[in-house]
Order: structure tokens, then sequence, then C-alpha cells
């Protein structure tokens, strides 16, 4: 790509840059469904089986969050 001769002109280069490079490294949506199709097989995994959500939070560590996450998920997975 050619340099840019203003800020207008360098400012949308980057932004196509970003854009070219994220597309890189990003495949499409049929791309991604058809890898994940690929690890399930390689994998063997069930996919007639219930999925579980993941218990994922960003809990701070005060009372009331703490408290928060008993309730929702148990001091098991809290790793208390």
């Amino acid at each position: 790509m050619a340099h840019a001769s203003t800020p207008v002109d360098k400012l949308s280069q980057v932004a196509i840059e970003g854009l070219q490079g994220y597309f890189r490294s990003h495949p499409p949506p049929e791309e991604r469904l058809k890898q994940a199709k690929e690890v399930i097989a390689e994998d063997g995994l069930d996919v007639t089986k219930q999925l579980t959500p993941l218990a994922v939070s960003s809990l701070l560590q005060t009372k009331h969050s703490l408290a928060s996450a008993r309730k929702n998920i148990g001091d098991t997975q809290l790793g208390r």
C-alpha cells in the first residue's frame, strides 16, 4: 500500500490494514463451524449430550460477590 500523504489518509490506511489483519486471522463462520465439527469428530465427543454451561464470572473478593457465587455455583466450584 502507498504511503499516506495526509493524516486522514494515514488513518484510513491504518483502519484498512487492521481489518485486513483481522480477516486474515479469523476464518469466516462457515470455516469455523467446519473446524469445530472436525474437532468434535476427532475427539469422539457425544453431540447428543446436553451441554453444561460453564460458570464464569468476574468475582471481586467482596462479601456480596462471594455470597452470590456460592448461591449460584456452590463452594466447591469456588475452590473453597
